[in-house]
């Protein structure tokens, strides 16, 4: 069957673009509520503020199994066949929910080991605790694997958008009448809260549109894996590939608030957050190849490689002049977004963007290879670039302070991308088609 490569392309590059632009817009809402945060409270309780909701998402992660990517890959193979698109969606759901309970009651206990590793009283814990209810309202990947199968990015990017509004009305609310830190974590909270129920509401109505008749509950896991052959070793990859990605994203942030005290914690959690100029697009970047890939995998392995080619290249060449972005003007974009006190921070930029910019690149090799169901093969890739990121975070930033965590996380995202390249399949023989692992 043929398949019009032009007509996947713009495809592929109008879902970016949405996404591009409601991400680019929330990442921006996103850095001013944090601007405004860190300029309203004392360096210490910001940098706590930022551990607390790193510890959240991060032992949310630690059990999120991310059934979304089941669902656009087996979606993808199935889409004449609605009745097994409602199985996953079923099965997607109870894997939801059971993910939010055990996430909550494992942040309970596990708030005693965060408080042992940073030294808080009672109160932190409580406030750890508290916050933890926000974890209730993340089941969303049932909502966000149907939004992804169907094409509906511009509600993915949107409820982005809505969570950066409600930030930065509440952050500024809460900095022009003098509010604390409690004050400020009930605005975060809600603001996390309010995105996931954004993004259910709208996943719940695009089910319904396509499939009216479904059923909410249906068949068990074990018979949803007899219909979708290698379903349950690739929910287990996905899952320590999420873990994986929790590293860099929340682990980090903890590590350094362990190391080098509360406050270079909020550092390094602004200058990550200035990053995500560029790792927001290289995840958003992830998700709109995956759905296309796999679709032309299926049907014109050759026009797949084409448009993993054009897509690597013109990653390269964004990633280049973010770098330099950074590296020239980094400096002055810190200290005019957080202040003078922040100016320690402009070091780490340049070393994040570079990581960031790896890992751009190792995005679209990361897509291709789920495309092909490779997943195996991105989960070695991502282990030894993790691995070699934790093996010299503690000795290079004991050394080098703050700038050691960034030069830890170029040389684990150089890794990554090295054996990611090295598996891409960009030169794969003729005639090759999917193969299970």
């Amino acid at each position: 069957m043929a398949v019009k490569l032009n007509e996947t392309t713009h495809r592929t590059g109008r879902n970016f673009m949405r996404l591009l632009r409601g991400r680019g817009l929330a990442a921006l809402l996103m850095l001013l509520a944090m601007a405004l945060m860190a300029r309203a409270l004392p360096a210490e309780e910001f940098g706590l503020l930022m551990l607390l909701h790193a510890f959240v998402l991060g032992v949310y992660g630690l059990v999120n199994l991310k059934p979304f990517e089941a669902v656009v890959l087996y979606g993808a193979r199935d889409a004449k066949r609605p009745e097994r698109i409602e199985q996953l969606l079923r099965l997607t759901l109870l894997l939801d929910l059971a993910t939010v309970l055990a996430a909550f009651m494992l942040a309970w206990f596990a708030t005693i080991a965060l408080a042992h590793a940073l030294d808080w009283n009672d109160a932190g814990v409580a406030q750890a605790r508290a916050y933890g209810v926000v974890m209730l309202f993340s089941a969303s990947n049932w909502a966000s694997g149907a939004l992804r199968l169907y094409d509906r990015f511009d509600i993915i990017a949107n409820q982005r958008v809505f969570q950066g509004i409600v930030l930065l009305v509440g952050a500024a609310a809460a900095a022009a009448v003098g509010a604390g830190l409690g004050t400020l974590l009930i605005v975060q909270g809600l603001a996390f809260a309010a995105q996931k129920i954004y993004l259910q509401v709208a996943g719940w109505r695009e089910i319904r549109k396509h499939h009216p008749d479904a059923p909410v509950f249906g068949p068990t896991f074990a018979a949803v894996k007899c219909r979708f052959p290698g379903l349950g070793r690739f929910l287990l990859i996905t899952y320590w590939q999420g873990n994986l990605d929790l590293f860099p994203k929340h682990l980090v942030v903890l590590g350094a608030g362990a190391l080098l005290g509360e406050s270079a914690a909020g550092v390094y959690r602004l200058v990550l957050q200035t990053t995500r100029v560029i790792s927001g697009p290289a995840l958003l970047l992830r998700q709109v190849l995956f759905p296309d890939l796999a679709r032309l995998w299926q049907l014109a392995p050759n026009e797949y490689r084409a448009l993993l080619r054009q897509t690597l290249a013109w990653s390269t060449l964004a990633a280049t002049v973010f770098v330099g972005g950074a590296i020239w003007f980094g400096n002055d974009l810190i200290v005019m977004l957080f202040g003078e006190r922040y100016r320690v921070g402009a070091a780490l930029l340049a070393w994040l963007m570079i990581s960031a910019g790896l890992d751009l690149i190792a995005s679209v090799m990361r897509a291709g290879l789920y495309a092909r169901s490779r997943a195996g093969r991105v989960l070695i890739a991502y282990a030894a670039g993790v691995a070699l990121h934790a093996a010299v975070f503690v000795p290079l930033t004991l050394f080098a302070g703050l700038t050691g965590t960034g030069v830890a996380a170029v040389c684990g995202a150089a890794v990554t991308l090295g054996l990611a390249l090295r598996h891409s399949g960009l030169q794969a023989p003729r005639g090759e088609r999917m193969r299970y692992q």
